[in-house]
């Protein structure tokens, strides 16, 4: 569920910020159709598996939010991009593999003693950042070069 929050709020975040009125109000209206669907089928869920109906709704809706807006981003808004969309905007696997070990050196240190752990995470943080402006330099460049034309 927290996945389905955060890449819908990213997506959708995204998106509206860059949509003309008339796409925002076309976007507004796949909210409302969404949340309708939500309701619905979230009742009818209920009456099946109980209380998880209400977050299996919840991630059917928020998997067709997100469906919408990656398709506004890949078709409308980066349509002049002839490369593959999703495989262009994914770390590298170094990158992924040293945030997994993030994840596991702040699992760990979250059960020793909180300084130690504070510490991990600031050290892991820099560490992460740098590795990102290594690894990353030619997706932040592109990210830096198209925000730079569209003011």
């Amino acid at each position: 569920m927290i996945l389905f929050l955060a890449v819908n709020g990213i997506t959708e975040a995204y998106a509206h910020a860059v949509m003309n009125p008339r796409e925002l109000a076309s976007a507004n209206m796949v909210l409302l159709i969404t949340s309708v669907f939500n309701v619905v089928v979230s009742l009818v869920l209920q009456e099946y598996i109980g209380p998880l109906g209400l977050v299996v709704a919840n991630c059917f809706a928020m998997s067709i939010r997100i469906s919408y807006t990656l398709c506004y981003i890949r078709f409308i808004r980066f349509s002049w991009s002839s490369e593959a969309f999703l495989p262009a905007i994914m770390p590298r696997k170094r990158l992924l593999l040293m945030m997994c070990g993030t994840c596991a050196v702040t699992i760990v240190t979250s059960k020793i003693h909180t300084a130690i752990h504070v510490f991990s995470g600031a050290l892991t943080l820099l560490i992460t950042l740098m590795a990102l402006l290594k690894l990353e330099r030619s997706s932040l460049m592109t990210i830096r070069q198209s925000t730079k034309k569209e003011v």
